[in-house]
């Protein structure tokens, strides 16, 4: 009897441990199906972005650049702030617009600015990522020098704020510039904006917002006060979003002390600006790219910190605020030789560079030679001027074309150009 409950019990033991052994094998092989269903639709998910983006990408490379000037229809004007608007844009003939890359710029010709017998061409760059119906520009009024109260203020952008409105047609270049990221790649970025320079870098991160691209992204940017802050609903936007946006880090520096008696949101800082200290104490590591735009000294010390802090030079990108503080963006020791002879052939002129002359357009307008310039940092190529005899170097690589190319195509660009003795350009 007892040999008998002892082999019940077992064969009880055995069935029950034979159960659980199936339940396990079928848990298993359900985490095993759902597993594979969720790759599978994973997988799928991924190649219909795929094919989306490779239709964008065929799409985008239908439409070509254009050359020359395309004529563009003031759609909207918005004031972002007491002295910036944006401007959006949209092409008169109905046809498709090219994808730009992120960072790029338009030339304008603008034509009938009071006292100018000739268009004024100006450089500015794209503030928003790529729509298929319109661009956007955002144009800082630029004032008299602090130091030069009595000076002239900003012809171009003077002329865009007083006497272009919704409805006016406006001559456009294509989108262009070296300074730039693709969206679609993954390395991590550093953004930096200073004043109206942060519309390169505002076009780089709407980008990646577009995109809901993974990638991290620290952007900073510096200005003065609250109430020169265009982007404030963007970053509130993003601060809400925070959550869904891990990736994506912000902060905005005030110079100035904010008297308004608001508290600071969590991203601002008041009485702080942009520096690589600043960068080093938010940043996990230093592997990422930087691009900066903004005044020139800002840029200066930004590069030096990255440099001494290690950052590799081709991690480092710059776009050199255009305008009329950056008419000299070569350094003391990037100078004209005194005494340097230079024939201006058109304009039937011989002229001798004095000292602290920074470049061949500062030496024209010594002489009152006339060469149409826009952006003054070798960026728009508007100065491209034909070398006729002799050679030139530029002080600092050009942005527009490469500097072999330019050399070997016969041209220089004046803003940014050296010249040596003898050289004789068609001018």
């Amino acid at each position: 009897m007892s040999a008998a409950l002892e082999l019940i019990g077992y064969l009880i033991v055995s069935a029950v441990a034979v159960i659980l052994v199936l339940m396990v094998r079928r848990q298993l092989a359900v985490s095993r199906f759902q597993a594979s269903r969720e790759a599978a639709e994973l997988e799928s998910i991924q190649t219909r972005l795929d094919a989306i983006r490779q239709e964008r990408l065929r799409s985008d490379d239908s439409v070509s650049p254009w050359n020359g000037w395309r004529e563009f229809r003031v759609s909207k004007k918005v004031r972002e702030s007491e002295d910036i608007c944006s401007f959006y844009l949209e092409p008169c003939d109905g046809r498709p617009l090219p994808r730009f890359r992120p960072g790029q710029y338009l030339r304008f010709q603008l034509d009938g600015i009071p006292d100018q017998s000739k268009p004024v061409v100006r450089c500015y760059s794209l503030s928003d990522c790529h729509h298929a119906e319109h661009y956007r520009i955002s144009v800082k009024r630029v004032g008299a020098p602090p130091d030069a109260p009595d000076a002239p203020p900003g012809l171009a952008s003077g002329f865009l704020h007083e006497h272009i409105e919704e409805g006016a047609l406006l001559d456009v270049g294509a989108p262009s510039g070296h300074f730039a990221i693709d969206p679609d790649h993954s390395e991590p970025l550093v953004l930096i904006g200073g004043g109206i320079g942060v519309t390169p870098v505002l076009s780089m991160l709407n980008a990646i917002i577009q995109s809901s691209s993974s990638r991290e992204v620290w952007f900073f940017y510096g200005i003065r006060r609250r109430s020169e802050n265009i982007l404030t609903a963007l970053l509130d936007q993003l601060s809400k979003e925070s959550a869904k946006r891990p990736n994506i880090q912000f902060r905005v520096c005030y110079s100035e002390k904010l008297d308004d008696g608001t508290a600071l949101k969590p991203f601002e800082m008041d009485q702080t600006r942009v520096t690589v200290d600043l960068i080093k104490s938010l940043l996990p590591s230093k592997n990422f790219d930087f691009y900066t735009c903004g005044p020139p000294l800002m840029m200066k010390t930004i590069e030096d910190g990255l440099r001494d802090w290690g950052v590799p030079c081709e991690r480092i990108h710059e776009e050199i605020f255009p305008g009329p503080q950056a008419a000299s963006v070569c350094s003391k020791e990037a100078l004209i030789e005194a005494g340097t002879v230079v024939e201006f052939r058109m304009s039937g002129k011989t002229l001798e560079a004095p000292e602290g002359c920074t470049s061949l357009l500062d030496l024209a307008e010594t002489g009152d030679i006339e060469i149409p310039f826009a952006c003054r940092v070798g960026s728009c190529g508007t100065c491209a001027t034909t070398v006729l005899v002799g050679g030139v170097e530029h002080a600092q690589d050009p942005s527009w074309k490469d500097e072999p190319t330019l050399l070997e195509e016969g041209l220089c660009l004046p803003c940014i150009c050296l010249p040596k003795m003898g050289l004789v350009v068609d001018r």
